[in-house]
C-alpha cells in the first residue's frame, strides 16, 4: 500500500465498534490495535517506507494513556469513536 503512494494506513482494532454486530462477533472477532500497529510500523520501517505514509489507529481507544501508547508505537493520527459513544451514554 505504501509503495502505491497511499497517504494513510488505517489500523482498526477489534475492541471498538458500534455494538450493532452480533454479540458473538463483538466478543470473539478481531485483534487489539496494538498488534496491527506494531506489525505495520515494523514492516514499513524495515522496508524504508515509513516516511511515505501516516499511520492512523482506532478501535477501542478510550483514554489519554491509549493515545500515548499508540504514539510511542508509531501512530500519528487517532480515532475516538468509542469514547464519544460512551460519553453520550451508549451501553456497548
Amino acid at each position: 500500500v505504501a509503495k502505491a503512494d497511499a497517504d494513510v494506513i488505517q489500523i482498526s482494532g477489534g475492541d471498538g465498534g458500534t455494538g450493532a454486530s452480533p454479540l458473538s462477533s463483538i466478543k470473539h472477532a478481531g485483534c487489539p490495535w496494538e498488534f496491527g500497529l506494531a506489525e505495520a510500523h515494523s514492516a514499513l520501517y524495515n522496508n524504508n517506507l515509513r516516511d511515505r505514509v501516516v499511520i492512523r489507529v482506532d478501535g477501542g481507544i478510550r483514554t489519554g494513556r491509549d493515545v500515548a501508547i499508540a504514539a510511542m508505537m508509531g501512530a500519528e493520527e487517532f480515532g475516538f469513536g468509542t469514547i464519544a459513544m460512551i460519553a453520550e451514554g451508549c451501553v456497548m
